[in-house]
């Protein structure tokens, strides 16, 4: 990439980028594929000349799948849709929970989850050693990365008690997957109608009894979370 005048991004070194002329052009690398995105077919094109040069490679055409997301473009609208029903459709069934009941909300807004339990909840502890509590929220997480960040804070709260689960943590991590049942085949979409840059701020000091102050932040960008 170095001979082709590329430069590593700082953030993710598996992503590199090309600006000349005012043709800006991203390929961003996982293992031995990679994806070519800019403006125009013309700098694509030269891009895969180029870079025959140097080693031999594959044309697979239009963008589709990647990692586990289902790709569609809406060309005539300039509107991007991102799936991740299969990556969806496997944890679930890896987990045992299609039989669960679809639920509108990944959590509870009636329950404050806390660390510390009573008599009668010490009694599930033993049930609970055995249950997947980690290999669960580890599994979310990507999907919490791709297209559902609206379940990040939720993910992040059932997470905070990894160390020491109760029956009440594995319940409120139960939900988020009868949540997905529900909104599994639901697209993420970015558009070109809307281009500016929201940001939204809050802060709750009682939403868990044993916690610190928590604050979160969310940025959005053409209408769709980023951040």
């Amino acid at each position: 990439m170095e001979a082709l005048d590329f430069t590593c991004c700082n953030i993710d070194q598996a992503v590199f980028f090309h600006y000349n002329q005012s043709r800006l052009i991203n390929v961003p690398v996982h293992i031995n594929n990679c994806s070519l995105v800019a403006k125009t077919k013309d700098t694509i094109n030269d891009f895969k000349i180029n870079i025959g040069k140097y080693i031999t490679i594959t044309d697979l055409g239009k963008i589709h799948w990647l990692l586990g997301l289902k790709i569609h473009h809406d060309y005539l609208n300039h509107i991007l849709y991102f799936l991740q029903q299969s990556y969806i459709d496997f944890i679930i069934y890896q987990y045992s929970f299609e039989d669960l009941k679809p639920l509108l909300l990944s959590i509870d807004p009636n329950i404050c989850l806390t660390s510390f339990f009573t008599s009668s909840s010490t009694l599930k502890i033993s049930y609970i050693a055995y249950i997947p509590y980690h290999e669960t929220i580890g599994s979310l997480i990507y999907v919490a990365l791709g297209t559902c960040s609206n379940i990040t804070y939720t993910v992040q709260a059932v997470f905070y008690f990894s160390s020491n689960p109760l029956e009440a943590h594995w319940k409120a991590v139960k939900q988020i997957y009868y949540y997905f049942l529900g909104t599994k085949n639901l697209w993420l979409y970015y558009s070109r109608k809307t281009k500016k840059l929201v940001d939204y701020t809050d802060t709750d000091r009682i939403i868990a009894k044993d916690c610190h102050t928590i604050s979160r932040y969310v940025f959005m960008f053409h209408t769709r979370t980023i951040s």
